[in-house]
């Protein structure tokens, strides 16, 4: 297990646009051949793997469980959904002071991924601050 926590941590990046790296490229104006480029990791007995696109895939499974074949919501919809049963007049305070925690927000990019996916659900001047600990 600390075998994959690493590989994880080290290899794995969020993408900033659901659509995949050539849907990343349209909206963040990158280079394709970058968002493809393999990420290098030794193994401790000396094997070498390469992730090219699975450094993004494997993090979008938390914001698109679907593709994975599960039934449920990405922590952006649940954490959406969990503001907005709280009172009216907690709700802006809450947007503003959102911390994740967790292997999960490790990833590169998580936190200003999940600030993306909250602040395009249109909120209208409603300060949104994301904050991911143990980075």
């Amino acid at each position: 297990m600390q075998l994959l926590r690493e590989v994880k941590e080290k290899c794995c990046l969020v993408m900033q646009s659901p659509g995949g790296p050539d849907e990343e490229v349209k909206t963040n104006k990158g280079n394709i051949e970058t968002l493809k480029k393999g990420v290098r990791h030794a193994l401790p007995d000396g094997t070498e793997i390469v992730m090219s696109e699975e450094k993004y895939l494997a993090p979008e499974i938390l914001f698109s469980p679907e593709r994975a074949g599960y039934d449920f919501v990405g922590v952006h919809e649940m954490l959406f959904s969990s503001i907005a049963k709280a009172d009216v007049d907690l709700r802006a305070t809450l947007y503003g002071s959102i911390c994740v925690s967790g292997a999960g927000s490790k990833f590169v990019g998580f936190a200003s991924r999940v600030l993306n996916e909250v602040v395009n659900k249109g909120l209208e001047n409603v300060p949104v601050l994301v904050e991911c600990s143990g980075r």
